[in-house]
């Protein structure tokens, strides 16, 4: 089952991230029925990697239709190998918007992922440039997965 998988991030950077947008969560993917990830890091881009998960990794539950999650995850897909927006997070920064279609920050992959599927999981939805983290932990179309004990 893929799911929305929540990380903290890491360094400085991730720190920053939870700070500005009063998140406990600095970066958000897919993850996928295989066990990987896709989503977009600074290192990496837009990618499919190994899942590293650490204690405080969280997974959610998408509550859509089955045909809109594989649809979602084939369009992330097809944007592997595209930049980081770095122009975008410092738009966001600075309240301005400079997201670029050919680049993609980890929360703009997944909502741009589920907007091309017309579910969008914010009410902000087609402002990629505006959508962090903590705004899709808050979305009402995720659901969080509590492990078993």
């Amino acid at each position: 089952m893929t799911t929305i998988r929540f990380t903290r991030g890491t360094g400085f950077g991730g720190a920053v991230v939870r700070i500005a947008t009063w998140s406990p969560f600095a970066h958000v993917g897919f993850k996928l029925d295989d066990g990987k990830v896709l989503d977009a890091t600074p290192d990496f881009g837009v990618s499919i990697r190994d899942a590293i998960d650490d204690e405080t990794t969280e997974y959610w539950k998408i509550l859509a239709p089955r045909q809109h999650i594989a649809d979602a995850v084939s369009y992330a897909t097809r944007q592997v190998g595209k930049p980081y927006d770095w122009n975008a997070i410092y738009g966001l920064i600075l309240r301005k918007d400079w997201h670029e279609d050919s680049k993609f920050f980890c929360s703009e992959l997944v909502e741009a992922a589920f907007d091309f599927v017309h579910w969008p999981l914010v009410r902000d939805a087609g402002r990629l440039d505006r959508i962090t983290p903590r705004d899709l932990l808050l979305s009402p179309r995720l659901a969080k997965i509590v492990a078993k004990a």
